[in-house]
């Protein structure tokens, strides 16, 4: 087959509707925010606004452009770390659903990265048990089971323990968890549930 022909050759597929293409976007950017770092360098955080700023003037929807530099005139970019970013990215996807009239969701970072981030990232030793360091963890009795209080930087995070009569999970609630190294956080927080029981008899 010449090359002018193979040239002419069809691609497949079609072009993206404009629901389509907000999802695809909408998906890179949230993507992105998750692959930020926790302690991004001046250079990272220049890069990414930049992205953004390129993002609105490059879009392919005309007037979804328009609203995106609209709202990071009125809104500039908060790029301090990870989760300042997902937060920030959130709350920009929920003002576009508000004026669409679609649903808006909890934008916590934790909550958001567990949608966005991949199992890999999460157990990337920067992401997780360097970041994991900087917690300290708290017990307290709550009727019959423990509560745990992860703090850092002033953000508490709740845990909610039922432990069972031989100290052992008998269930847990921890989205934190689920973002970090899964295994390695509830094996931390669960040796802190054995000390403290071993303190109270």
């Amino acid at each position: 087959m010449s090359a002018r022909k193979e040239a002419l050759k069809p691609i497949p597929g079609r072009c993206p509707t404009p629901g389509e293409l907000g999802k695809a976007g909408w998906a890179i950017l949230h993507s992105a925010a998750a692959v930020f770092p926790h302690n991004p360098s001046d250079t990272q955080q220049t890069a990414f606004s930049a992205f953004l700023h390129g993002w609105s003037h490059s879009y392919a929807c005309s007037h979804c452009a328009y609203h995106m530099r609209r709202y990071l005139e009125e809104n500039p970019p908060v790029l301090t770390g990870k989760f300042a970013v997902n937060r920030y990215l959130c709350e920009f996807h929920n003002a576009v659903n508000e004026r669409l009239g679609k649903d808006t969701y909890n934008c916590d970072p934790m909550n958001v990265l567990r949608r966005w981030q991949t199992q890999e990232q999460r157990v990337e030793s920067r992401g997780t048990t360097g970041f994991l360091r900087h917690w300290k963890v708290h017990l307290q009795q709550d009727g019959g089971g423990l509560v745990v209080a992860l703090s850092a930087q002033n953000r508490p995070e709740q845990i909610e323990l039922q432990v069972g009569e031989q100290g052992q999970l008998a269930r847990m609630w921890t989205p934190f968890c689920a973002n970090l190294r899964h295994a390695w956080c509830i094996a931390r927080i669960m040796r802190r549930v054995r000390e403290h029981n071993s303190v109270g008899a």
